[in-house]
């Protein structure tokens, strides 16, 4: 079977086998999996009141699912009592996002920076396990384990590298920053691959 990601602007999508995804407001991400002769198992919405956009789709070695990217929604409730929140006072701001599927379709857990104009661009599983996620945030926050994430030191936006466990809990990040200020001085990063050896 096969896996797809995208967006849609508001009304619904059939996705065939009697499966409708029901648009949450403004452009929201949808995400389906089908089988080996393309019939529809199951499809998912990820979205609310705002633009909220997928980047990176993957499948893990035991059959779970990745999805990064970015909301600007206040409030995306994802089911199975995960829910993404955007807590800056302006809905203009966006989040990077990264958030577990099981094999049915069921949230898992989901993790946000919260920087402001962040992305979260690319991601990968790791040998150990785990998964990577690269990407660029606009200030420093608070990670999951405790660790401050930098940024602005001298530039506006940080490419950023976070390591997370299976169970969604960060072991390391990394921030990266120029040396000079502006906006021609600034950091993305957009992929990321793990190597041969994982070293």
């Amino acid at each position: 079977g096969f896996i797809i990601g995208g967006q849609f602007y508001y009304g619904t999508i059939n996705l065939g086998e009697e499966k409708i995804l029901d648009n949450c407001g403004g452009e929201d991400i949808m995400i389906a999996k089908y089988d080996s002769e393309g019939k529809a198992q199951w499809g998912k919405v990820i979205g609310g009141n705002q633009t909220d956009i997928i980047t990176s789709l993957i499948e893990t070695s035991d059959g779970n699912i990745l999805v990064g990217g970015f909301f600007q929604s206040s409030s995306i409730d994802l089911g199975n009592g995960v829910i993404l929140n955007n807590t800056n006072n302006s809905l203009t701001y966006r989040y990077g996002m990264i958030i577990k599927y099981n094999s049915q379709g069921e949230a898992q857990w989901a993790d946000n920076t919260k920087g402001d104009f962040d992305e979260i661009n690319s991601l990968v599983e790791t040998n150990d396990g785990g998964y990577m996620a690269t990407g660029y945030i606009w200030k420093s926050y608070m990670l999951n384990n405790g660790q401050c994430l930098n940024s602005n030191g001298e530039s506006r936006y940080s490419g950023i590298i976070i390591k997370y466990n299976v169970e969604g809990n960060v072991q390391f990040a990394k921030s990266i920053m120029t040396e000079k200020k502006g906006s021609s001085h600034d950091v993305f990063y957009k992929s990321l691959i793990e190597t041969n050896k994982g070293d």
